[in-house]
């Protein structure tokens, strides 16, 4: 039986949702003139991703700028999980912040972090970075959760990622 799955990923902009996207896809997300000048998201974009589950997966990758809020509300109004990115480099940010809550807002329950920008801080601060998001986290729909350590340019990570993807078409996790 085929099963449709609706992953939003969301994070504050500029910590490289994108390129995620872009790494488990192939697609360039940011199809607009003006997000490829400015380099961000303004519009959630889809796109599909194809993994040997037997189910038909779409990420839904939403902005990261305040100024497009409206935007990132629409793109996780009706997702089933989500990835939540946070760069090393920076850490949780007030977009973190804010998705978390939209995310919640709609009731999702699923998903897992990713550390994206692994490849630009040492160890301490991936230590750190994780800790950090841990904290954040306590008490909220993904707490526990898992955080893999990612990098576009590297791919570090990538395999985790689609492996943490995989098992989360059980009938049981997905609404």
């Amino acid at each position: 039986m085929d099963k449709h799955i609706t992953i939003g990923v969301a994070g504050h902009v500029d910590h490289g949702k994108s390129a995620l996207v872009r790494c488990l896809t192939g697609i360039n997300t940011d199809r607009l003139q003006e997000e490829k000048a400015r380099g961000l998201s303004i519009e959630s974009a889809i796109a599909p991703l194809n993994l040997p589950a037997g189910a038909q997966i779409a990420l839904v990758d939403v902005p990261g700028h305040t100024d497009f809020l409206k935007n990132t509300i629409r793109g996780l109004c009706s997702v089933d999980m989500a990835i939540l990115v946070v760069a090393a480099d920076d850490g949780v940010m007030p977009q973190t912040l804010e998705h978390i809550q939209i995310l919640d807002f709609f009731g999702v329950q699923d998903g897992f972090i990713v550390l994206s920008k692994a490849d630009l801080v040492d160890e301490d601060i991936l230590e750190l970075a994780e800790l950090e998001i841990r904290e954040t986290l306590d008490g909220k729909f993904l707490d526990g959760k898992p955080v893999i350590r990612f990098s576009s340019i590297d791919r570090r990570g990538l395999d985790e990622i689609r492996k943490t993807i995989t098992p989360l078409f059980g009938f049981g996790s997905i609404r």
